[in-house]
């Protein structure tokens, strides 16, 4: 029997276990059910497959003979990658009762056999994560996940079905080569001997002591979030590949649990590049920026007008109004004439006025070195007239330069 006494908390005893209904999850379930846990069992219908209803039945019978709590999703789609689809729709459908039932831990009834394949399912993509094969326990869409039966195989997992009269279903698509993590289990895992598995086993150990120490490497790398370009420049190609991942998963780690080592190459290639800005798409409008010194990520968001009035003080998402600023170009002189004032992001043709002649407010952001990812949100302070007179930190009108200020823009 499983020892999960490292896992039980003394003021929340209640977990969540998905359990589909196979052999792996429905000996987890019956081992969870002896200790002092309170369970609710998540159960995921794709409609995908004849022996589905079924399956959602096995577990259904199982959870009323034991008084179980039971919470079924019947999940419809999945064009395109399906596996992909799948893994967010049960992952979504967890978190939602992981939270509803306040759970501590969410219980996944992966295996021995699971691990292997996944190593060799990574190794074969070249795929980078937080770990190369499944850890016992991580956070997973803020879940705390718990895999607690990776030292058992698959034939021991049937077999304690088996000897308990515990009824369970086969996934016949399992046994469908269509997919890549299919056919790593039937041409080679499935063909391999006992010794062979020790050996895979202990390889992975070794691989996955060192690519930890690599993560460790590249996690020093990260401060406040960012990463300074030099500090970047000076590290080992493939550090570099798992700084750039650290650096998204800290930031999106619902969007970024893997990544090809190809992508993270790309990514790599566009930073090294003699560009002082560029930007780079993400999921979920979000960029992944190089600003001069800094790579960060941030989310690129919609340009922002508010027209004020009269002279006040003002607190809005953007920009904070104040008669009152740290430094001197922080504020601008202002005038009854000038009012309304626009404060805005700026648009492509903007232009200020110097005593020499014009300039564009990119050009003032580039010369000023203004971070790629700052510009769409920086506040340009339009008068009554249409002219900018103010680009705060950067820029106010020539002749106001020596009247005392009265309007500060902070916070921007």
């Amino acid at each position: 029997m499983l020892d999960l006494s490292k896992y039980y908390l003394k003021d929340n005893k209640h977990v969540i276990v998905a359990v589909s209904g196979g052999p792996d999850s429905m000996a987890l379930l019956d081992m969870l059910r002896t200790t002092p846990f309170e369970i609710s069992v998540c159960h995921v219908n794709y409609h995908k497959r004849e022996s589905s209803n079924r399956d959602e039945k096995i577990v259904a019978d199982y959870c009323q003979k034991y008084n179980l709590n039971l919470f079924v999703h019947n999940a419809y789609g999945g064009e395109g990658n399906f596996q992909d689809w799948a893994r967010k729709e049960r992952y979504n459908f967890f978190k939602s009762i992981y939270e509803e039932v306040k759970a501590a831990h969410l219980f996944v009834a992966h295996q021995q056999d699971d691990l292997l394949e996944t190593y060799l399912f990574k190794k074969q993509r070249h795929s980078v994560g937080n770990s190369l094969t499944i850890k016992e326990s991580e956070v997973v869409f803020g879940m705390s996940l718990v895999r607690p039966l990776l030292d058992s195989s698959k034939d021991d997992l049937i077999q304690y079905c088996v000897s308990r009269g515990i009824e369970y279903g086969e996934d016949e698509t399992n046994y469908s080569p269509i997919y890549t993590r299919n056919k790593i289990r039937l041409e080679i895992i499935n063909k391999m001997s006992s010794e062979e598995k020790d050996k895979l086993l202990l390889e992975i150990k070794e691989e996955e002591e060192k690519w930890q120490a690599k993560r460790l490497h590249a996690q020093k790398s990260i401060r406040e979030g960012e990463i300074m370009l030099t500090d970047f420049l000076e590290l080992e190609p493939d550090i570099k590949c798992l700084a750039i991942y650290e650096l998204l998963i800290s930031r999106l780690p619902s969007l970024y649990p893997n990544l090809s080592l190809r992508r993270l190459k790309e990514m790599v290639k566009e930073i090294e590049s003699p560009k002082p800005n560029i930007h780079i798409h993400l999921k979920d409008d979000y960029v992944l920026f190089k600003a001069y010194n800094r790579i960060y990520i941030d989310q690129e968001k919609e340009g922002y007008s508010y027209q004020i009035d009269s002279l006040e003080e003002l607190e809005t998402p953007d920009f904070i109004l104040s008669f009152k600023g740290p430094k001197k170009m922080d504020g601008i002189a202002t005038t009854d004439s000038d009012f309304p004032l626009t404060i805005r992001t700026y648009k492509k043709d903007d232009f200020i006025v110097l005593k020499e002649g014009k300039k564009t407010v990119s050009r003032l952001f580039i010369d000023k070195k203004v971070p790629l990812g700052s510009r769409k949100r920086y506040p340009i302070v339009i008068n009554n007239n249409g002219d900018i007179i103010f680009v705060p930190g950067l820029y106010r009108f020539y002749e106001r330069k020596y009247w005392q200020n009265n309007l500060y823009v902070l916070k921007y």
